[in-house]
């Protein structure tokens, strides 16, 4: 079943379902009388028989390159002209049932720069057989 169709049921989502909401995980007390979503609810990695077995090994991938990203660059939001603006969370384009992850509506412009701290050096990431005990 395509991601799309799954993880947008107001029933499970809330009513915002079809809306991009980075804090629908986040435990809070604000979040209480809320809606439960419940964990097993969202499948990235495919459930059952076509449970994927990198997941753990891309999940690792992806938070680790995103830190990677994080700790070296500064960015802020801009608009068209390249004048820094607030950050907006963007809306998504709906109706695309064979896409897994929505798109923004619109452009999500970005200034990247690299950190002063951080960008005299070589970066790099691998995997190693071996335990660093």
């Amino acid at each position: 079943m395509p991601g799309a169709t799954i993880h947008a049921l107001p029933s499970i989502w809330g009513n915002d379902a079809h809306q991009f909401n980075p804090r629908r995980f986040v435990k809070s007390a604000s979040h209480v009388d809320k809606l439960k979503v419940q964990p097993e609810a969202f499948r990235s990695f495919g459930g059952g028989v076509s449970l994927c077995p990198g997941r753990h090994f891309a999940a690792t991938e992806i938070c680790a390159a995103a830190a990677m990203v994080v700790a070296r660059f500064d960015m802020v939001a801009v608009d068209a002209n390249g004048d820094e603006v607030d950050w907006q969370i963007p809306g998504m384009e709906i109706g695309r049932i064979t896409s897994s992850i929505p798109l923004p509506k619109g452009d999500v412009r970005v200034k990247v720069s690299a950190r002063k701290e951080t960008s005299d050096g070589t970066w790099e990431f691998g995997f190693k057989e071996e335990l660093v005990g």
